[in-house]
């Protein structure tokens, strides 16, 4: 994928998760996310896990939403994805869980870290800028 590609690839992403609600692990996460442009409702996890689940679904049921449980992706990030999964199975609301999209996050933006976002961001944005510029001045000679 050359890096227009992956420009349009991570605005379709960042489209996709606008219409999610987003659980984070803490303000860092929450502040990249807002630093890339997401304005959707985006839930730290924090406080018991009994409110968090309640509020998670409140907000997705209120917007008809999927849920994103977009963690960092080292073995406690991948252990709290494991435990809130069963918590929304517990629930009977393992239905609303969107799997897909935090691991097209880790792949396009190729982060470990959430909090990384926004610096790979303005990577991949300024890669394919200078791409799409090149084949500009390509094509007009």
């Amino acid at each position: 994928m050359n890096a227009v590609e992956r420009l349009r690839e991570t605005g379709r992403l960042l489209r996709t998760l606008e219409t999610r609600v987003i659980v984070v692990e803490g303000e860092r996460d929450e502040a990249a996310l807002r630093g890339i442009g997401i304005n959707a409702p985006v839930i730290q996890a924090t406080g018991s896990v009994e409110r968090l689940v309640a509020r998670v679904l409140r907000a997705s049921r209120g917007r008809d939403k999927s849920v994103a449980l977009l963690f960092d992706w080292d073995a406690e990030g991948r252990r709290k994805v494991r435990f809130f999964e069963a918590r929304f199975r517990a629930e009977g609301e393992s239905r609303v869980l969107d799997r897909v999209t935090p691991l097209r996050f880790k792949a396009l933006l190729g982060v470990l870290f959430v909090e990384e976002a926004s610096s790979k961001f303005s990577r991949i944005t300024e890669e394919g800028m200078k791409w799409e510029r090149r084949a500009l001045i390509q094509s007009s000679t």
